[in-house]
């Protein structure tokens, strides 16, 4: 529960960043070139489906529904082929340009930077999408992402979160964080052989069962995530915390326990013994799930 004190300190911060010209122009760059990178990509997509061919050139998986009834000529072929090129070297800029206000942006500089896991591309989709300053919890981001129990999808209805945004997290940044073992994959181990073992000896279809488990266990890392983002804003801005996120135990991130956000933001993560822990999360998830009949490429299937 946020107290009144700490509302209003928020609410205050929150004013004088909303009249820092500088500030607002940031984010105005931010905005408009995820804005323009989200619609050269889609078109750079759709382009490939044409062609058939993924960004790196290679032929796309042909099924008989997706085959084109018509032919088209050579010189078409090799006019979309032209056209798919630049579009790549579109996007190829705009990731340049991430990377110059990349180097202007303080969250980056001082958070998301020694995150491993997380590039020039996603960087910038969580700088433009999430800013901690106008909500007074972590919940509240993680509701805007689309990964709370209530960000459902119903059909024909506009939905309350960005679907770009949700994809992005539970489909890219996932995959990244798990195969760079990134220290928030000790979240995903841990949450997947507890869910696991919750079900054990119950009759439901497995694989359905482990399908929706790895969801599960995608969404609590992300939530995890997001919960150290706020902190991390809250901190760079000099923002009060509800004392929920920091009570008589101290935060606790991957197995170390922080008493206050600032100490927790300065932190320099021991890359190494978090890789140890990641292994010996795997280790432990993969003899669990071996001894009771799941091939060892179902372990991290995501």
């Amino acid at each position: 529960m946020i107290t009144t004190e700490v509302k209003r300190s928020r609410d205050e911060r929150k004013e004088e960043l909303k009249n820092d010209l500088e500030f607002q122009t940031h984010i105005g760059d931010l905005k408009s070139l995820v804005s323009l990178y989200k619609r050269v990509q889609e078109d750079r997509i759709r382009m490939g489906n044409r062609n058939k061919l993924k960004k790196d050139g290679s032929e796309q998986k042909e099924n008989e529904f997706g085959k084109n009834n018509y032919p088209i000529s050579k010189n078409q072929e090799e006019f979309m082929k032209i056209l798919l090129e630049h579009l790549k070297n579109y996007e190829d800029i705009i990731v340049e340009r991430f990377k110059e206000i990349l180097k202007e942006d303080r969250i980056y500089d001082e958070f998301i930077s020694n995150v491993p896991g997380i590039g020039p591309r996603l960087s910038i989709v969580l700088l433009s999408h999430f800013r901690p300053e106008n909500v007074y919890y972590a919940t509240q981001l993680i509701s805007y992402a689309g990964i709370a129990p209530e960000s459902k999808r119903v059909k024909g209805e506009k939905t309350n979160y960005p679907p770009f945004l949700k994809a992005r997290l539970l489909g890219v940044l996932c995959s990244s964080f798990l195969k760079c073992s990134s220290p928030y994959s000790i979240y995903w181990y841990d949450y997947k052989l507890r869910k696991l073992k919750a079900e054990e000896g119950k009759a439901k279809d497995d694989r359905k069962k482990l399908m929706h488990i790895n969801r599960m266990a995608n969404r609590h890392m992300i939530k995890m995530f997001l919960v150290d983002y706020f902190l991390a804003v809250s901190s760079i801005y000099q923002m009060e915390v509800p004392l929920s996120y920091l009570e008589e135990n101290g935060l606790e991130h991957v197995g170390e326990t922080y008493f206050t956000y600032e100490e927790f933001l300065n932190k320099k993560p021991k890359l190494e013994k978090f890789k140890k822990i990641v292994v010996q999360k795997r280790k432990i998830l993969t003899e669990y799930m071996l001894k009771h009949g799941w091939k060892e490429e179902e372990v991290i299937e995501e």
